[in-house]
């Protein structure tokens, strides 16, 4: 991974991990997101775990028109409208 901004959640080592700010002297700051890490700050050395750094991107749930309820339409039309 090429760019990290703060604020960015990330995966790292199989745990969600938010940036705490830019890369200082080849490190970078994270604070743990999940249950697991909450709270928890590491400086990774980002020459070794560049490649581990993933950005967490969650899948957009799959939208089956002819299965949905109406009211879920009624909901999301108003949404897709205001976006």
């Amino acid at each position: 991974m090429t760019f990290l901004e703060t604020g960015q959640t990330v995966r790292w080592r199989g745990a969600r991990w938010r940036v705490l700010g830019e890369e200082e002297g080849g490190f970078l700051r994270l604070v743990g997101v999940g249950p697991a890490f909450k709270d928890l700050e590491l400086t990774p050395l980002l020459e070794l775990e560049r490649d581990e750094l993933l950005p967490d991107e969650q899948p957009l749930p799959p939208l089956d028109v002819e299965a949905s309820d109406r009211s879920r339409w009624r909901a999301l039309h108003p949404a897709y409208l205001t976006t």
